[in-house]
């Protein structure tokens, strides 16, 4: 039985940054993590449908953000909304009317707070399809950002957004999405960028 990855991260005394609390990030497969803050709101971001070949997601949540309508990103989309357990409350990076990815500053509870940055899902061999909205939030004074479906290195406006990111999630596979080169360069397009998960 394949079990979750988790990684308590001790990220204190950050240069510049003072102290900060103990933040534990989970690993769940494909593109979806648990973050959660000692007493703090469990945050899953893009849990995968039924179409990955994972076991169902075995945690709780109370909130849940999705960076694109895709099934292995979002189950919801598809009518799977039990793949997450719990009652919690869903936020989509786009517009479910328009389509358009809802750029900008968001407040989703009083705990959390997000920026969503339009990327391209397209990458450079022709992979994929349509723009992503990448989540940069902050966690115990812990920037994180999860870029989703990416599919090409970041433009100027997009590295101004996420220019303070410290712990990051970045696809890397290729076929739809960063090849291993080119999620290098976007690391180091990021300078503060301390920690990174690769997924996908």
């Amino acid at each position: 039985m394949r079990t979750a990855v988790v990684l308590a991260l001790a990220l204190l005394m950050w240069t510049g940054f003072g102290v900060a609390g103990d933040v534990t990030v989970t690993y769940y497969g494909h593109s979806c993590f648990m973050i959660q803050a000692e007493g703090g709101p469990a945050i899953m971001i893009d849990p995968y449908g039924s179409y990955v070949p994972y076991p169902g997601l075995p945690a709780e949540a109370d909130i849940v953000l999705i960076t694109h309508p895709h099934i292995d990103h979002c189950p919801p989309c598809y009518g799977e909304y039990g793949r997450v357990q719990g009652e919690p409350g869903i936020f989509l990076a786009w517009d479910l009317n328009t389509g358009e990815v809802k750029e900008g500053d968001w407040k989703i509870t009083d705990e959390l707070s997000v920026r969503i940055v339009e990327v391209s899902r397209v990458n450079a061999r022709g992979g994929g399809e349509g723009r992503v909205g990448v989540f940069r939030f902050e966690i115990d004074d812990i920037v994180f950002a999860h870029l989703g479906d990416l599919g090409k290195i970041l433009e100027g406006p997009q590295m101004a957004a996420l220019s303070d990111v410290e712990v990051l999630f970045v696809p890397v596979g290729r076929q739809f999405t960063l090849d291993a080169a080119e999620a290098m360069t976007v690391i180091a397009q990021l300078p503060d960028v301390r920690v990174v998960f690769p997924m996908h």
